[in-house]
């Protein structure tokens, strides 16, 4: 019955968690590009 369930819910459950760990992935990228070019622009004293 679980397998039966896991099987069902298996390609949509992969897709979502699929967007999930791409939109992490890309936010975090987007946020250590914006550090660095902060980072450059006012470097610290």
């Amino acid at each position: 019955m679980a397998s039966d369930t896991l099987t069902a819910c298996g390609p949509p459950l992969l897709s979502l968690w699929a967007v999930y760990v791409a939109g992490c992935l890309a936010g975090l990228g987007w946020g250590l590009t914006v550090t660095m070019s902060v980072r450059r622009a006012a470097p610290d004293r």
